[in-house]
């Protein structure tokens, strides 16, 4: 039995939780209607669910929200925390576990906003760090002690050390034209981001408080965009996903730097992001509303068992039950 979580970009559809039977057909499809626009989820193993929600910048509404859902044993949401998100149209949400600590992302104030989780669910603000006019904040990484911060706009990361006084640096820039969008932990040594613009996937060695380039692959053409990227550590296998040729793109990375393994198509348009888990992956295609389903091989490879119709979906995330 699987659940997926899914966020969607549509006004009258909610944050769903579509159940799967062992052969991968549904067999059930909640949502709630009370937080819309979930562009992205976080989830926690003892049924939380953190949600950024964009506004898209209404006058009554300018800022995005941080929510927190609480599900049961029978799938059913409750919403137990909203709170503003300090900027505007929030697009990724992390957690870090041990210290309580949500990271948001707001994408179009290109800003970051910090907040602690207390033990009742609720959210308190720590820290809003403010960037650059040109920033666009797209997503951050905690890393034992840091905070790697994604800013696609001015093309940097930039690392925050939360057990240093908050001390924040600038831990690589890139050429102008390289958009990072996504950034992945492999083993705290080596990471992993897709840039938007090109596309491309570069291999990052960090060390010493500084990312650096050992690897750059192009994904596609400049007329695509790199959209998801995503790490199965127990099979050492990178998955990535194409934006205008609509494709799933799969690597070897058991020597580090990403050797291509497969392509296949997403089956739907605009595949904004991917989960995988040991026999199963899914694919959001946000302009075809829907989602595709892949059988997950032995050998790390995919292939298509079919679609699901879902609204605009954002966001999804696999749970073995």
């Amino acid at each position: 039995m699987y659940k997926l979580y899914v966020g969607n970009f549509n006004s009258n559809n909610g944050f769903r939780i579509i159940s799967l039977d062992n052969n991968f057909n549904k067999t059930n499809d909640k949502s709630t209607n009370e937080s819309n626009y979930n562009s992205y989820l976080y989830c926690v193993d003892n049924n939380l669910v953190l949600s950024t929600v964009e506004t898209k910048g209404t006058k009554n509404n300018p800022n995005g929200k941080i929510v927190v859902f609480r599900l049961d044993d029978e799938n059913n949401l409750k919403v137990v925390a909203s709170f503003n998100s300090f900027g505007l149209n929030p697009c990724h949400i992390t957690y870090n576990e041990e210290k309580r600590l949500i990271s948001a992302s707001n994408y179009d104030s290109g800003n970051l906003s910090l907040f602690f989780l207390d033990n009742t669910d609720n959210l308190v603000l720590k820290q809003v760090l403010t960037f650059f006019r040109n920033s666009l904040i797209h997503c951050s990484l905690f890393n034992k002690d840091n905070l790697h911060i994604v800013d696609k706009g001015a093309s940097k990361i930039y690392t925050l050390n939360l057990a240093e006084k908050n001390e924040l640096i600038t831990s690589i820039s890139f050429k102008d034209d390289v958009q990072p969008r996504h950034l992945i932990n492999r083993d705290n040594k080596y990471f992993y981001l897709i840039s938007e613009s090109k596309p491309l996937i570069i291999t990052l060695e960090y060390s010493d408080n500084l990312f650096k380039i050992i690897d750059v692959q192009r994904l596609s053409n400049n007329q695509c965009t790199g959209c998801a990227i995503k790490y199965f550590e127990d099979s050492d296998m990178l998955y990535t996903t194409i934006r205008g040729s609509n494709e799933i793109k799969i690597f070897s990375t058991s020597q580090i730097v990403p050797k291509f393994v497969q392509t296949i198509p997403s089956f739907g348009l605009n595949p904004r992001d991917i989960d995988i888990s040991e026999d199963l992956a899914v694919v959001t295609n946000l302009d075809s509303n829907s989602l595709s389903l892949y059988k997950k091989c032995n050998d790390g490879t995919l292939d298509y068992l079919n679609s699901l119709p879902t609204v605009s979906p954002s966001f999804v995330k696999i749970k073995k039950c």
